[in-house]
C-alpha cells in the first residue's frame, strides 16, 4: 500500500492552530489543560529548587523534570511556529509577524531561560536570565478565560494607561529631585543622590513607606506630605481605568449573547425556518419586491 504524502488539511492544520493557541477547537481542551498544568508544576518545581537543604536525589528529579518541561515547550513552541504560516499571504512573512507579538517573544524569552538553565551555568551576570523561566506563566493566559480577558482590556485601554503612566513617572522624578536638595544637607548618607530620592519618592507615592528612608527638615516634610497625597490618587487611577474596562468587556459579552439568543430564536416568516437555519428561501426576495 502506498505511503501517502500528502500535507495536513486545511482543517487538521486549523484545529491543531486553535488548540495550542487556546481557542476553541472541538475536541481540545484537553491540550490546554496538559500545558497548563505543566506550566504551573514547572514553576513550583522552580521554586522547590531553590530550597538550601534540598538532598541529591530531588535535585536530579527536578533536573530531569525541568529537561522534559523544556523539550516539551521547546516542541511545542516550534509547531505554533510552523501551524503560523499562512501558504496564501507566506508561510515565512505569516511566522515573522507572528514571531514578532509580545505574547510570542515572552514565550521565546521563557524557552531560551529553560534551555539556558540545563546548561548549569551560575555566572551572577546570567541569574536573571534563568530566573526569566518564570515568564512561563504568561502561557496561562491563551488559556485561562479571565487572564485572557485582562489582556484584551489592557491593550483596549493602552492609551490612557500610557498617560497615567507618563504622569507617575514625571511626578516622581519630581519628588526624587525635590526631596534630595531638601534633605541632602541634613541626611547625606540617606539622600546621597536624586536616585536615594527616587527610591524614596517610589515607596511613598505608592503608599507603602517601608521607613528606612524619611524627611527630617520642613521643606521635606511637606513634600513628603504632598507625594503620600498625590499618590493616593495617581496610584489608583490604573485600577480604575481596567476595572471600567472590565465592565465594558462583560456588557459586550452579554450584549453578544442576547443578539445571538434573538437571532437564534426569530423564524423566517415565508418558511417558518429560524433564521440561524435558513439559507435562504426562494420566496424570500420575491415577498419583499412583490408589489
Amino acid at each position: 500500500m502506498p505511503v501517502s504524502t500528502e500535507p495536513p488539511s486545511p482543517r487538521s492544520r486549523r484545529w491543531w492552530r486553535q488548540a495550542l493557541e487556546g481557542e476553541a477547537a472541538p475536541g481540545g481542551a484537553w491540550i490546554g489543560i496538559t500545558i497548563s498544568v505543566l506550566v504551573v508544576a514547572s514553576v513550583v518545581a522552580l521554586m522547590v529548587e531553590t530550597l538550601p537543604d534540598l538532598g541529591p536525589a530531588a535535585r536530579l528529579w527536578l533536573d530531569r523534570f525541568e529537561v522534559a518541561v523544556v523539550t516539551l515547550f521547546a516542541v511545542e513552541f516550534l509547531a505554533r511556529l510552523w501551524l503560523a504560516g499562512d501558504p496564501q499571504v507566506g508561510g515565512w512573512r505569516a511566522r515573522l509577524r507572528w514571531a514578532l507579538s509580545p505574547g510570542v517573544l515572552l514565550d521565546a524569552v521563557a524557552v531560551a531561560a529553560g534551555v539556558y538553565a540545563l546548561t548549569g551555568a551560575q555566572v551572577d551576570a546570567t541569574r536573571m536570565l534563568r530566573m526569566a523561566r518564570v515568564l512561563r506563566l504568561f502561557r496561562l493566559t491563551r488559556y485561562t478565560q479571565g487572564l485572557a480577558t485582562l489582556g484584551r482590556v489592557v491593550v483596549a485601554k493602552r492609551g490612557e494607561l500610557v498617560v497615567v503612566t507618563m504622569v507617575v513617572a514625571m511626578l516622581l522624578l519630581m519628588f526624587a529631585v525635590a526631596i534630595y536638595h531638601a534633605e541632602n544637607a541634613v541626611q547625606p548618607e540617606r539622600f546621597a543622590s536624586a536616585f536615594d530620592g527616587l527610591w524614596w519618592s517610589v515607596i511613598t507615592m505608592t503608599t507603602i513607606g517601608y521607613g528606612d528612608v524619611y524627611p527630617m527638615t520642613v521643606p521635606g516634610r511637606i513634600i513628603g506630605g504632598c507625594a503620600a497625597l498625590l499618590g493616593v490618587g495617581l496610584i489608583t487611577l490604573p485600577a480604575g481605568i481596567i476595572a471600567t474596562g472590565f465592565l465594558e468587556e462583560l456588557k459586550g459579552k452579554d450584549r453578544e449573547k442576547r443578539d445571538g439568543v434573538a437571532v437564534a430564536s426569530a423564524r423566517c416568516p415565508h418558511c417558518g425556518k429560524g433564521l440561524g437555519d435558513h439559507a435562504g428561501h426562494p420566496g424570500a426576495g420575491d415577498g419583499a419586491t412583490a408589489g
